[in-house]
């Protein structure tokens, strides 16, 4: 990762948690109002913190209502980038200080698999939330056609026409370095995938091709955090829909994107390393693989309804009120429809 912040206005993009603290001091609440058991440690487990903005306004907001005068706080923060750990550490530290050092820990760790190492018995049965972290996983893309034939896409150093005759067709992403072609195939998890998720929304939509995005290692990277720390919630939140909502006609080439600069980027395929890539998530398959690891799901959806079922609304509203004149605006960002309201989705799940 660049020491470059990702993040916010110098960044390349922005998530809820730049938007506003508000974003996070809600979350804060809605995890106090679910882990109701004074009597025992609350954990929080934050998968991709970034620069820590997220974690800087759950916590703010928990020391602003004295939550560790009465509750054992754990607030751990995941992130593989060292400049990004080193920068939640600072943070986090100076905000939490020596006054609350006995009632709130916190870690900072590149894994949950780190974390398990630290044979803290506390880090187990907690709340882990990504927000934003789905779409920073590997994905593979796919293509389908009525007939249920399935391509995969595949980034090579030779030019699309000089594999066509070996079969390939022309993908959607073109430079001077590297070029993307399909390459049929006709078993395996991306072809199970298309048939089950992608063939009944081609069929449907009496669309010719779709081509669209698969996390072909969702299931292992649940799999991690279940055998590591066992949470007993997992919350997601990120850019997507139901699989009819990220696959259509309107998105012949799939909906990976480039950003750099909160500018959209074109020609990327020779910077992939220097800017920012993002894709829909298909919710529909996020549900199933979390049900298959042991979670039955409590709600999935969009950010807006979310956030303004959260009972402590008012309450986190109103104090911000006078420290913020911009408050009122970032809340209808955060949950209006055309903002990040219906732009989002939250999936909450609980363990059976």
């Amino acid at each position: 990762m660049t020491k470059r912040s990702r993040f916010g206005r110098s960044g390349d993009f922005y998530t809820s948690a730049q938007v506003s603290p508000l974003f996070g001091a809600l979350w804060a609440r809605f995890i106090l109002e679910e882990h109701k058991m004074n009597d025992v440690p609350l954990c929080v487990v934050e998968l991709g913190c970034g620069d820590g903005d997220f974690a800087a306004a759950v916590i703010a907001e928990w020391l602003r209502i004295g939550a560790t005068r009465w509750r054992d706080i754990v607030y751990v923060a995941i992130d593989v980038s060292a400049v990004a750990r080193a920068r939640t550490t600072k943070r986090l530290n100076e905000l939490v200080g020596e006054e609350h050092a006995n009632t709130m820990t916190i870690y900072v760790e590149p894994s949950v698999t780190a974390l398990k190492e630290r044979l803290d018995p506390r880090v187990q049965d907690g709340f882990v939330i990504g927000n934003e972290v789905l779409d920073a996983l590997p994905c593979d893309i796919v293509r389908v056609d009525q007939e249920g034939r399935v391509w995969r896409l595949m980034v090579s150093s030779d030019r699309p026409s000089s594999l066509e005759s070996l079969g390939y067709l022309e993908g959607p992403f073109q430079g001077k370095l590297y070029a993307t072609v399909f390459e049929q195939v006709t078993d395996g998890p991306l072809y199970d995938y298309a048939i089950h998720y992608l063939l009944p929304v081609v069929l449907e939509q009496d669309a010719e091709v779709v081509v669209t995005e698969v996390q072909s290692n969702l299931a292992r990277f649940l799999e991690e955090i279940v055998e590591a720390i066992a949470p007993k919630q997992i919350a997601f939140i990120d850019y997507g829909g139901w699989t009819r909502d990220v696959v259509g006609l309107d998105r012949p080439h799939g909906s990976l994107r480039a950003y750099e600069h909160h500018q959209f980027v074109d020609a990327w395929m020779d910077r992939s390393g220097e800017v920012d890539l993002t894709y829909d998530i298909d919710f529909t398959a996020v549900v199933d693989v979390m049900e298959k690891c042991g979670y039955h799901m409590d709600r999935v959806v969009r950010q807006g309804a979310f956030l303004m079922n959260i009972s402590s609304l008012q309450d986190v509203y109103g104090a911000m009120q006078d420290t913020d004149p911009m408050i009122s605006q970032k809340l209808k960002q955060l949950v209006l429809p055309g903002g990040f309201g219906d732009r989002f989705m939250v999936a909450l799940a609980t363990r059976k």
